[in-house]
């Protein structure tokens, strides 16, 4: 693991400003070697510092934004809006803690995790019906927060990131339409966001992107 704490520019407004990077190398029984890695560090666009996670040779490992948790009345947003992660069972791992086990336990356990993740679906499902419906006034409230929030530099918008890349004719302008009923797209703010990349098909590179959202 190598640590640099110097910072550098990668384009425009957005530098990396301290990060380490790891390599790992592995050999198979045949003698071929495999090396995989990450890189990791803090990254600033303009004032605004979040960290970034990004692995290489790791087939189903995903590039991590993360971004500072934004709270609208003690309440994480994603979770507000229901965009939090949502429930899971590693069936793969309970099979490998399982293995030897009888096929009559193993169906009594995975029948069980699986009512357990209905039941977390559920409650989540209430939480999230109670959150949108909430009075008028609440919703207005929680609305004034978030644009406040906004304002003051606590979220990363679209916008921001757009004009920090400082690519010639486009700008955060252009992501404000100017057209009655749609709103100004770089005033949307980033909570979230995460890019998972596969082996290569085909021969394209885009071709490894299988989530980006």
């Amino acid at each position: 693991t190598v640590i640099a704490t110097q910072s550098w520019t990668l384009v425009g407004d957005v530098s990396i400003l301290s990060f380490a990077f790891s390599v790992l190398m592995e050999t198979n029984s045949a003698g071929n070697r495999k090396f995989s890695g990450s890189v990791q560090g803090s990254v600033a666009i303009g004032r605004f510092v979040f960290g970034l996670h990004v692995p290489f040779n790791k087939p189903g490992a995903s590039i991590d934004f993360m971004l500072p948790e934004v709270s609208v009345g003690g309440v994480n947003v994603n979770e507000l809006f229901g965009i939090a992660d949502g429930v899971s069972v590693n069936l793969a791992a309970v099979e490998a803690t399982l293995s030897g086990s009888s096929e009559e336990l193993k169906a009594k356990i995975r029948a069980e995790l699986a009512a357990k993740a209905e039941e977390a679906k559920q409650v989540a499902k209430q939480a999230l019906r109670a959150n949108l419906l909430a009075p008028m006034a609440e919703v207005q409230a929680r609305a004034a927060v978030m644009q406040q929030l906004a304002q003051n530099g606590s979220v990363l918008l679209l916008g921001t990131v757009v004009d920090s890349l400082r690519i010639s004719g486009f700008d955060s302008k252009v992501l404000n339409p100017g057209v009655a009923g749609l709103p100004d797209f770089g005033s949307f703010g980033l909570t979230d966001l995460v890019i998972e990349m596969a082996p290569p098909a085909n021969g394209s590179r885009f071709s490894r992107l299988t989530t980006l959202g």
